[in-house]
Order: structure tokens, then C-alpha cells, then sequence
């Protein structure tokens, strides 16, 4: 059953909108970082979905994807009601 609970967050994890885009694009996770003004390590929490981007960095990742900012908020409140 861990195992099954490892392979859904992994799985939940590759749809994160923001991972999503890094993948489509061929961004680099320290790319993102630097472009939207944050740390690698502070990236990796926000796609793991340990932590959440403070509105002024959520609109900056809006930014950096090409979306408008509700999109991402909306997109993003999703994927987070489906974590396993």
C-alpha cells in the first residue's frame, strides 16, 4: 500500500501546471527560479506542493508560463485538491 501511495503523489506531482510547463518548454527548474526570483530549493517545495508561492511570486510564475494569473490560481487550486 506505500508503494501505491508513492506512485500516486509521484504521479500527482507530474501534473503540477507548473511542472507541466517546464516539461512542454524544456524550462530547468534553477531557470524558473532565477526567472521568477526565488531559490532552486524554494521551486522544488512549490512543485513538490509542500508550499505555496506568495501572491506577488504566483503572479510571477503567471508571468513566466504566459498565463493570466486567475488561470494559474485556479489551475493550480485544482491540482492541489487532487493530491492523494
Amino acid at each position: 500500500m506505500v508503494t501505491d501511495f508513492r506512485v500516486a503523489l509521484k504521479q500527482w506531482r507530474e501534473i503540477h501546471p507548473l511542472q507541466v510547463y517546464l516539461s512542454v518548454e524544456r524550462v530547468t527548474q534553477g531557470d524558473a527560479a532565477t526567472k521568477v526570483g526565488v531559490s532552486r530549493h524554494t521551486m522544488g517545495v512549490w512543485l513538490q506542493g509542500t508550499s505555496n508561492p506568495s501572491p506577488e511570486k504566483m503572479a510571477a510564475v503567471a508571468d513566466l508560463m504566459g498565463w493570466p494569473l486567475a488561470n494559474l490560481q485556479t489551475a493550480w487550486a485544482k491540482w492541489e485538491g487532487q493530491k492523494p
